[in-house]
């Protein structure tokens, strides 16, 4: 991380937490936010080994909503030049201009306005020099009630933009960031319609939107090849408030899969979906007898992006060979392209580990954890329930006394690591210190978290987190852990990282490939709080 990306913001950092930097990560209060930025650019960088793979020809749309700030934002568009182990090869370029070789994406979603504001308010979207960001999403169907907060920003983002350029004696690489909508429903289009006969006659231009089409997952969206999907399209291609670009689906429903044959079913899905809606909606624009006075935004061979992805749909598309691409691409309807968005991928949580989609070792690609301290230790308070060798019994003789386990508190619970849950027991795993590998957080209330042993054997806590124990056992777990301290502190692994990051003030930050192997506070960052 560039020393000198940290120190343009540490201002806008209270005293007592930037002076947190360079400290032990022991030091922290608890429970805290960490994130480790080497898996998370290692992360980063496996999922450009995609676009490498396909020549360019699919796009990558990030989301923004797991981390809610400047600093990774510039990772994920602009990424340090790191292998797919993450060791760098040479220095973070975050905002370099354009390259020959460099890799990168313009392209983002937020999943709130505050999301949209931070991102001005940093100084993402207003540089004259590059184009870092030229299109951002808003990633909820638009509801009428934040048309007009919509509209403000997007003003604001054409200012800040022709200020930039007015800086550097109008010399521009770039263009204002574009930002975008998407629509499920034949009122939202009506709800932007009155909006604009009501700034006339200083109404902006259309709206560049995505048509949310629903693949399965049935949170949001139109359901495709149905007449609500029909009646939308008409609207929207109609509608002089809207220049429709594209179709976005997202397949929620890809957490359950557990292998990659389930994720690349899933993607199929997701393609399947808003090819259908781009198809149908070419079909509308070539039968109109007029298509330049019925639908005035609109061309005949509309060129539509078709937006797909979650972070298990978008694993198993990097594991993909570029024969399938080809395949796939091939297959796509004329006149549309192909990008993939995903938010968590980078961090990555438990819920990912249990797709089976980060192997090997995928538990060690999880950059976000929660530090938290050992309130108080209940022994033998839980009935055994894994079995032991007699060496590991022996080892671990002040636990399994009377065939029960210890227990313990700790100051992690609810709101500092949310509720959520996955395929594995608990609500999150120690993960650091090593020794300590095997517990997890059992039963969380408010501001209380029960720590227990997992359930099963030690072997199958290994082939959970993604090892393969016929050729590497004990690689990660030696045996089962050692009994907790009062006042030692612990890092756990959440469930769902997303929901994690957004409970936390600051996000700190540490660095497992430098000297302190992470154990120092490297930065903090702010995520942007609110709606």
């Amino acid at each position: 991380m560039a020393a000198c990306e940290a120190s343009v913001h540490r201002a806008d950092l209270p005293s007592d937490v930037s002076a947190r930097i360079g400290r032990p990560l022991s030091d922290l209060p608890t429970p805290s936010c960490v994130v480790d930025v080497h898996p998370m650019r290692s992360n980063i960088a496996r999922i450009y080994t995609l676009y490498a793979s396909t020549s360019g020809r699919i796009g990558i749309r990030w989301h923004l909503k797991t981390h809610k700030t400047w600093q990774a934002t510039r990772e994920m568009l602009r990424p340090a030049y790191v292998d797919e182990q993450g060791t760098n090869r040479r220095e973070t370029v975050a905002l370099a201009e354009t390259c020959d070789d460099a890799r990168g994406t313009d392209r983002a979603i937020v999943s709130t306005i505050a999301e949209l504001q931070g991102l001005l308010t940093d100084g993402i979207v207003n540089d004259a020099k590059s184009s870092i960001l030229s299109q951002v999403l808003y990633g909820l169907p638009l509801s009428p009630g934040r048309i007009p907060r919509l509209a403000a920003i997007r003003a604001e983002y054409k200012r800040a933009f022709g200020s930039a350029v007015e800086k550097e004696n109008g010399t521009t690489k770039g263009k204002p960031t574009e930002v975008q909508i998407l629509l499920d429903d034949v009122q939202q289009i009506e709800a932007l319609e009155a909006f604009a006969k009501q700034q006339q006659p200083n109404a902006d231009q259309p709206w560049q939107a995505f048509i949310k089409v629903d693949c399965g997952y049935r949170r949001a969206g139109v359901p495709f090849e149905t007449n609500q999907l029909t009646n939308v399209l008409h609207k929207a291609l109609a509608s002089p408030a809207i220049h429709l670009v594209g179709f976005y689906t997202h397949a929620g429903h890809s957490y359950g899969s557990r292998s990659h044959s389930d994720a690349s079913s899933m993607l199929s899905t997701e393609i399947n979906a808003v090819s259908s809606a781009a198809k149908e909606a070419h079909s509308i624009l070539r039968s109109s007898s007029s298509s330049a006075s019925r639908h005035p935004n609109q061309s005949i061979e509309q060129a539509f992006t078709l937006s797909v992805g979650a972070t298990p749909t978008f694993h198993a598309g990097r594991d993909s060979t570029s024969s399938v691409w080809n395949k796939i691409l091939s297959s796509l309807p004329p006149s549309t392209s192909l990008e993939l968005h995903a938010g968590n991928a980078p961090f990555l949580d438990l819920q990912q580990v249990a797709t089976r989609l980060n192997d090997p070792d995928a538990i060690s690609r999880c950059a976000v954890t929660v530090l938290s301290e050992i309130i108080s230790v209940y022994p033998r308070r839980r009935p055994q329930v894994l079995s032991l060798s007699s060496e590991e019994a022996s080892d671990q003789a002040e636990q399994s006394s009377e065939g029960h386990w210890d227990e313990a508190l700790c100051d992690a619970a609810g709101t500092a690591l949310s509720k959520d849950t996955g395929p594995f027991s608990g609500h999150g795993h120690v993960y650091y210190p090593k020794d300590l590998r095997g517990w997890k957080l059992d039963r969380i209330s408010q501001e209380h978290g029960v720590l227990a042993i997992r359930d099963g054997q030690v072997e199958e806590w290994e082939r959970e987190w993604g090892v393969d124990v016929q050729k590497e056992r004990g690689k990660l777990i030696k045996g089962a852990p050692r009994a907790f301290k009062v006042g030692e502190k612990v890092r756990i692994v959440p469930q769902h990282a997303c929901m994690v990051a957004a409970a936390h003030e600051f996000l700190y930050i540490v660095d497992s490939s430098d000297q302190s192997d992470g154990g120092t506070i490297a930065d903090v960052w702010r995520p942007w709080k609110g709606w």
